[in-house]
This record gives C-alpha cells, sequence and structure tokens, in this order.
C-alpha cells in the first residue's frame, strides 16, 4: 500500500475516533499499534520498545518533572499569578493585551526554568538577592 493511503487512512481513523469522543491518548496509542502492526508486521513491537528503552535513558528527560515541579511551585506561591497581574495591568487595554504579556513575562521566568540560564542570565535567583532574602514570596505593593 502507498505512503499517500496509509497517511490518508491514519489520520482518517484518528479524526473518526476523536469525533466519537475516545480520549486523545487512547485514540493515538490505539491507532499507532493498529497501524504498525498491519505495516510492519509483529516485529515492529520489538523495534518500538528498544527505541523507547533507549529514549528514557536519556539525561535530558529529568527535566521534565523538575518543569512540572517548577510550575507547581510558581502557582503554589503566587508568583505566575502577580506576574501576569503586572503584565495585565501593563499591557491590558492593548490589543493582543494578553499575548504581549505573556511575551513580556517570558524572560522574567526563564532563568527558573534553564539550567543554562542559572549560570548566565542576571535574573537569576544565584545572583538576586531579594530572591535569596525570601522577599519574592510576599506580595508587590503595586498590585
Amino acid at each position: 500500500m502507498s505512503i499517500e493511503i496509509l497517511t490518508l487512512l491514519f489520520f482518517g481513523s484518528l479524526l473518526f475516533f476523536l469525533l466519537l469522543g475516545l480520549p486523545l491518548a487512547f485514540v493515538l496509542g490505539g491507532v499507532s499499534v493498529v497501524f504498525l502492526y498491519f505495516t510492519w508486521g509483529f516485529d515492529s513491537f520489538y523495534m518500538v520498545s528498544s527505541q523507547i528503552w533507549g529514549t528514557m535513558e536519556s539525561f535530558t528527560l529529568v527535566a521534565i518533572p523538575l518543569f512540572v515541579f517548577m510550575a507547581m511551585i510558581l502557582e503554589r506561591t503566587g508568583v505566575a499569578k502577580d506576574l501576569y497581574r503586572m503584565m495585565h495591568l501593563w499591557c491590558g487595554g492593548l490589543r493582543g493585551g494578553l499575548a504581549i504579556g505573556t511575551l513580556a513575562s517570558a524572560p522574567f521566568l526563564q532563568p527558573w526554568s534553564a539550567s543554562v540560564a542559572r549560570r548566565s542570565s542576571p535574573w537569576a535567583p544565584s545572583h538576586c538577592r531579594r530572591c535569596l532574602s525570601g522577599a519574592m514570596t510576599r506580595r508587590w505593593p503595586w498590585v
């Protein structure tokens, strides 16, 4: 079977099952397993499992739970809410204010999410005495 027909069948079946109301994770997994079996046979499952095992040994995947942990800390301490509130006050009246606020607040959140930035950014917590003293957890006076 040609690649064009396989592609149309794959995306058509994805759309069909998504319109039935099934969860996205199960639709992607199930349709992928079915198409994998019918295109490459049973030996393809060994190939996929060995690729997954090799990917899980990657050290960069350690960052995923740390990003989730960082998001939880920013949400629980109110830093993210305060930052968005500040950007809303500054850019709320402008057209596209939410997008402008998101792009403007990203440089302030970036040093806490990248290990390279911790060593190089002047906004990094290691370079900021207010962060080390715990003043970042207090409410800002202008909000």
